[in-house]
Parts: C-alpha cells; structure tokens; sequence
C-alpha cells in the first residue's frame, strides 16, 4: 500500500509538470518538493512515524528546481542542514516580497557559511501518544530527549556523531562528550524560547553576564544586548 501510494504521487506530480510544460510556464516556475515526515521502517525497532525523532522520521527530502537561469542556493552539501520551517521565508523571497518579521525560519538563498549558528541547527519536538521528545540536530551531533515512561519506550536521552553513525545506533551518553552534550542542551532550550517568541530571561538571582549576552546575540539567540 505505501509503494502504491508513491506510486500514485509520482504519476500525478508527473502530469503537473506536464501541463506546465504545455502551457510553456515550466520554465520561469519555482517548484519545491518536500514532505512533512519521514516513515519509521524497523530502522529503531517500531513502524510508522510520528513516535520518534531519529532521522528517519525528521529527515526528508526538499527538491527545488529553479527558474531557468535564476538558481539562488548551493547545488551541493555546501548548503549544510535546513528545516521544513525555511521553506516559507524561502519562497517569499523568491517571489519579490518581504519575509515578516515574526516568520521563523531562514532565506536559504543566505549562503551556509553567512548564516548565524541558530540558523545552522534545527530543533524539532513532538507530543503524541504519550511520546513528548525533542531533538537538536546540527551537520555532526544529535541530542535527544524524550519523557518518562514514553509508550515508545524511547530512552529518555541520547547523543549521537550523526556523521560517523547516520544510523543513530551508538549513543554517545557517558563517553567524554559531556561540553558537546551541554551545548546541545543549552541551544535547544534558547531554540524553545525563540520559537515561543520569548527573549532569554535570567533567573531572578541571576544577571546575565555582558560577555555571554554578546556570545548568545552573535549566534542569533538575542536580538539585543541593551
């Protein structure tokens, strides 16, 4: 039933850009081809998706072809890693208008090497079925944590080199990547309080340090340090 039904896309997709073609607009659209999710395949144990947050089910595919002559992002990895959440300002762009403000997400046309750290990261979570995760996944390192006595049964916390292990099947908990670890944690919690529209509020007994306020602004976490 799954091949059928990519079967059946593929067919329809495929007539799409057929009548673009006839009507002679193919050439000057912007087409972008995504997914919403990915599908858990025995891959860690489970079928389906929507329980989990390994890389199988965030990592999707995001095909663009571009205006003829008018390509604006890198062709290769030099891209680096993109979230669902850039497609929207992307296209914007693209189209001549300005992205609001208060849209999350990135221009990818902003080359990799130009964009803050906040923008080379992407957070992601879930609540369902009794599964409530999040994950910090940036081009090398992943960190995970999900809740208590998930159904899933999902260990509550896990890192993974996702470079040397693609496959997320070696945690690296414990194994002397303790400041890696911490520095996923503390950029996912800022990843939070952004997407929440919060600024970064110290603890009541606590000022912020000027130095660490002007590190955090220079990764894109603060807007101002005033």
């Amino acid at each position: 039933m799954y091949r059928g039904e990519i079967e059946y896309l593929d067919a329809n997709f495929g007539k799409l850009l057929d009548k673009l073609k006839a009507l002679g607009t193919y050439d000057d659209t912007l087409i972008v081809l995504t997914a919403d999710h990915g599908e858990e395949l025995q891959e860690h144990g489970g079928w389906w998706h929507g329980l989990t947050l390994y890389d199988e089910q965030i990592r999707v595919p995001m095909l663009v072809k571009w205006p003829k002559g008018k390509r604006e992002m890198p062709y290769d990895e030099t891209a680096g890693i993109v979230g669902s959440i850039d497609v929207a300002p992307t296209l914007i762009a693209r189209a001549g208008a300005a992205v609001p403000e208060a849209m999350q997400g990135t221009d990818l046309a902003i080359g990799y090497a130009d964009r803050k750290e906040s923008q080379r990261e992407v957070f992601s979570e879930e609540d369902h079925e009794g599964n409530v995760l999040w994950s910090l996944r940036t081009r090398s390192m992943k960190l995970i944590e999900a809740n208590e006595g998930n159904h899933r049964g999902l260990p509550t916390r896990e890192l993974f080199h996702v470079e040397k292990d693609p496959g997320e099947l070696d945690s690296l908990l414990g194994q002397g990547f303790e400041d890696a670890e911490a520095t996923l944690q503390k950029h996912a919690e800022l990843q939070r309080s952004r997407a929440a529209g919060e600024a970064y509020e110290a603890e009541e007994n606590e000022a912020m340090d000027p130095a660490e306020c002007e590190q955090l602004r220079l990764l894109g976490y603060v807007e101002s340090c005033d």
